[in-house]
């Protein structure tokens, strides 16, 4: 995003926004800073530590678009007919309100650090609001604009003459992904990069949702997401993104997700593409191994080489992976493709990634299929 966006959700008041609905995606100023300002006239209530209840009539969320970082937002209506509308950082007042009143699409009033309620004291300085609405589904335009905010890209890395790449970094959500700038298939890169960039804004307003949700339960969220190009040549393009996020549950989590495409199609990859008797199940580009027979060699593989304790062994066996249990992830490496469970939070200790040398996945591999040379050039 560039300029400032802010988005806030407002409730119906005059008879005439009751009649027109008042939730959607609002454009304007605060001041001189642009904002964007989701409505939705939907109740939300904090529980303070004590138990206690606490319920507003309105809620929304805004951001500048300068900045591009997202404000809770609760509402309620005055006596008057206009809105009170507070700014609640991390679900928690910080002080800063505006009035509002609301005629049709338009939403005109006044921020202040101040109680709005009461007259303004002389040190508490009331900036002027104008909103316009421009969309009644607030989500989907309100997305759009919070994606808007610019990328930033990372000098040009060549892996040789033909292929190289930028990694395109969202600094506020610390979300990247590589976007290839040299390849030898224009076609294919364009298909791979269309690609790339829809996970990017995926993982964008996935971090936006984590942050806004943990600013409802009243805590202060934390998303961060790492990412590794761990091979790219002629015939693949394999990523894993590791993100550790807390948003506002019981306790922070993390995640690793592959990310891998066939270089000679542009489509994600496919496992059947690669191993000798797979089955008629494929696998997506998330680097997800299926839980059919065919497959269950690789899961061999990794129960053969993870250093497991016993703990680990009883609550990650080959018979549970095999009957339903968890699921095996993949991503491929210079050294060989490396095999991990996704397991729950409780077990997630159990789930240590292990390297298989392509020289052991030999037998496994078809000798005609386009992945062979990636197995005959390895050691």
């Amino acid at each position: 995003m560039g300029p400032i966006v802010l988005v806030v959700c407002l409730v119906l008041l005059s008879p005439r926004a009751l009649a027109q609905g008042i939730d959607g995606a609002y454009r304007g100023t605060l001041g001189t800073q642009e904002i964007i300002v989701q409505i939705s006239a939907q109740e939300i209530t904090f529980i303070d530590r004590t138990g206690a209840e606490e319920s507003y009539p309105l809620q929304g969320r805004y951001f500048y678009r300068r900045y591009g970082k997202e404000i809770l937002l609760v509402g309620s209506r005055l006596e008057d007919g206009n809105i009170r509308i507070q700014e609640f950082p991390e679900g928690v007042a910080s002080g800063a309100e505006w009035r509002l009143t609301i005629n049709g699409d338009k939403a005109s009033g006044v921020f202040c650090k101040c109680d709005v309620r009461q007259p303004s004291p002389a040190a508490a300085r009331r900036v002027p609001i104008a909103l316009t609405r421009i969309s009644t589904v607030p989500d989907q335009a309100y997305h759009g604009l919070l994606l808007a905010f610019p990328l930033k890209s990372s000098a040009e890395v060549r892996v040789n003459d033909q292929i190289a790449y930028v990694v395109q970094t969202d600094p506020r959500f610390k979300a990247s992904l590589p976007h290839l700038t040299r390849f030898p298939d224009a076609a294919v890169m364009a298909r791979v990069n269309q690609d790339l960039s829809k996970e990017l804004n995926k993982a964008r307003l996935w971090a936006a949702e984590c942050l806004e949700d943990a600013q409802a339960v009243r805590r202060k969220g934390d998303w961060n997401q790492m990412m590794d190009l761990t091979l790219l040549t002629r015939d693949l393009l394999s990523i894993v993104r590791r993100s550790e996020y807390y948003c506002g549950g019981a306790y922070p989590d993390t995640s690793a997700e592959p990310l891998i495409y066939n270089l000679r199609t542009g489509a994600p990859f496919d496992l059947r593409d690669l191993l000798r008797n797979a089955g008629a199940e494929g696998v997506a580009k998330e680097g997800t191994i299926p839980q059919d027979s065919a497959y269950w060699p690789l899961a061999d593989l990794y129960f053969k080489h993870a250093k497991l304790s016993e703990e680990c062994k009883e609550m990650a066996s080959r018979e549970i992976y095999r009957a339903q249990g968890f699921t095996m992830r993949f991503y491929f490496t210079a050294a060989g493709l490396v095999l991990f469970p996704e397991l729950a939070h409780a077990m997630r200790a159990c789930g240590e990634e292990v390297t298989v040398s392509y020289k052991e996945l030999r037998p496994l591999v078809k000798t005609d299929g386009p992945f062979y040379t990636l197995i005959e050039q390895s050691k």
